[in-house]
């Protein structure tokens, strides 16, 4: 008996170290870790591990008021745990916590079903045919053989576990990939409802294994049909939660496409609206400066024409005029006036912020480029750069906008430093906004994205030590 409680504590514990490390790697990823993986880790193992092992120990015989309160305790201790060591909203925390407590407890009656009442009735035949049947090496090695289908059969069933475990969490992972505001109430209620039935659930099949003596017996045994419709009744449950992650995954992410398709739609309005009442004053002051300087000069020939007429302070008042007069124009000349406002007002928010912006951009009027989508792609372009540049020492504040054409292709690149970790969104590529509510920003990178895929391009981006250098590549629509 020595050598079987030997191989049933260890496969025991290969179980419950399973759930550990499975469990650190769901939470690591569904929530954000306060420190290092590593250190995470070591307290989470040092913490989880010995609950389970005296939890364990506590309801070895599992009466089903007892399962209740292992079941609230292991939840408990698993919401402790997160809060410690992870952040995130309390409903993200709540879902993580459950599914997983459901997970385990489906998994573990599956695997009940599978190793005592399937592979073990297998493997009982076949040494019941052999001891009825005096077979010589059954009479000679009967204990070993008994030994090695147990030990067989053990191994197969706890290697189920941590195969259908981590594929039901990798699952979960996937649907919620990319989700990661805080849930509504609503929200969290429609993810754990199916975690909380299905704990119920396995509450009541648990239940069922008990007489009313407190005297334990097996469903399984009692009601062999059982044996299909458990096994059936847990891939149902796993579904269940499962779908519901990934239905709840698809929502978010068609709800935060469907709210980056109106931001781009409201700042395409709000620009041309911008632009068109700009445009019309664009066009106003290049006139009056053109008629300004014409009688500026007027003025001055006259007074030259007096005789005898020399005053130094009106020379030097005209002067000063038209410089006034030049300082009414726009200093940039790209070939378009929407692409002359955009950096124009954008080298004044830069000059504001003690931030040196370089441009060397024309707008090619040959390729067939809508000027509201160029007006776009710059419009954010600089608005990410100059919000970098502003948390950068002064002496390294530098923006650099350039444009050139190769063949029947056109690319925008933008260069600036920036400081910090700059954090990649896994689902789309492109880096995450750092500001508090960046359920409204970071979306300019994905407005380019989209400018620029409406030309047949794309965006490249370049990280390096301290500099960030974006560029955008558009293919000509002419013909």
């Amino acid at each position: 008996m020595l050598m079987y409680d030997i191989v049933s504590y260890t496969l025991l514990f290969l179980r419950f170290f399973s759930n550990t490390a499975f469990g650190f790697l769901y939470f690591s990823k569904l929530l954000t870790a306060r420190s290092g993986k590593g250190y995470s880790f070591f307290i989470f193992t040092m913490v989880y591990l010995p609950f389970q092992i005296a939890a364990y120990i506590a309801f070895e015989r599992i009466y089903y008021i007892d399962n209740i309160i292992y079941i609230l305790l292991d939840i408990g201790i698993l919401l402790l745990i997160q809060r410690i060591l992870f952040k995130g909203d309390l409903g993200r925390e709540l879902f993580a916590a459950l599914s997983f407590a459901a997970g385990k407890e489906l998994f573990i009656l599956f695997i009940v079903v599978l190793d005592y009442h399937l592979l073990s009735d297998i493997s009982d035949g076949i040494m019941t045919f052999l001891a009825e049947n005096a077979s010589e090496m059954f009479i000679r090695w009967g204990g070993a053989l008994t030994f090695i289908s147990f030990s067989i059969i053990s191994i197969i069933a706890i290697a189920a576990y941590a195969v259908l475990l981590q594929t039901y969490l990798n699952l979960i992972l996937k649907g919620l990939n990319g989700t990661n505001r805080v849930m509504t109430v609503s929200e969290t209620m429609f993810l754990i409802l199916p975690s909380l039935s299905s704990l119920c659930i396995t509450i009541i099949l648990k239940m069922m294994n008990t007489d009313e003596a407190l005297v334990y017996y097996s469903i399984y045994d009692r009601f062999p049909n059982t044996r299909l419709w458990v096994p059936l009744a847990d891939f149902l449950l796993i579904c269940t939660v499962v779908a519901s992650a990934m239905l709840f995954g698809r929502l978010m992410r068609y709800n935060e496409e469907r709210l980056k398709r109106r931001l781009l739609e409201s700042q395409i309005d709000r620009m041309e609206k911008e632009i068109s009442e700009i445009r019309d004053i664009y066009s106003d002051i290049r006139g009056l400066r053109h008629d300004m300087h014409n009688h500026l000069s007027n003025i001055s020939l006259y007074i030259k024409s007096i005789p005898e007429f020399e005053d130094k302070a009106v020379e030097d008042y005209i002067g000063q005029m038209r410089k006034t007069v030049d300082r009414l124009d726009f200093p940039f000349d790209t070939g378009n006036p929407v692409t002359d406002i955009i950096i124009s007002r954008r080298t004044q928010e830069a000059e504001k912020n003690k931030i040196e912006l370089k441009a060397d951009f024309i707008f090619p009027g040959s390729f067939g480029i809508d000027a509201f989508d160029m007006g776009i792609i710059l419009d954010n372009a600089l608005e990410n750069s100059i919000a970098a540049c502003e948390a950068v020492a002064e002496e390294k504040r530098i923006i650099r906008l350039r444009s050139y054409v190769k063949g029947s292709l056109m690319f925008i690149e933008t260069d600036n430093r920036f400081c910090g970790e700059i954090k990649t969104d896994p689902d789309t590529g492109l880096p995450v906004s750092g500001k508090s509510d960046s359920g409204n920003h970071g979306l300019g990178l994905s407005n380019i994205r989209r400018c620029a895929k409406k030309y047949m391009g794309d965006i490249d981006i370049e990280i390096s030590a301290d500099r960030f250098i974006l560029t955008v590549m558009l293919r000509s629509m002419k013909k």
